[in-house]
């Protein structure tokens, strides 16, 4: 995929994503985040490299502690 098919495909600028793969960008915007994990199928925590699992397994609701 090119850099402009991603672009497109995600709603964020070309210019965005290329800083987003340089070594010494700054910032990356929530938005961003949420677009690109959800393109990619994957958690924010490993697109930040957090880590290592790209999809959460699914929790029992009890484990969750959730009260109504």
């Amino acid at each position: 995929m090119t850099p402009e098919q991603l672009a497109e495909q995600t709603n964020l600028s070309k210019s965005a994503l290329g800083s987003y793969e340089a070594e010494d960008f700054k910032d990356i915007s929530h938005y961003a985040l949420i677009k690109l994990a959800k393109f990619y199928g994957v958690t924010i925590d490993y697109l930040l490299g957090l880590s290592e699992m790209k999809r959460h397994p699914n929790a029992d609701l009890a484990d969750m502690r959730l009260s109504v």
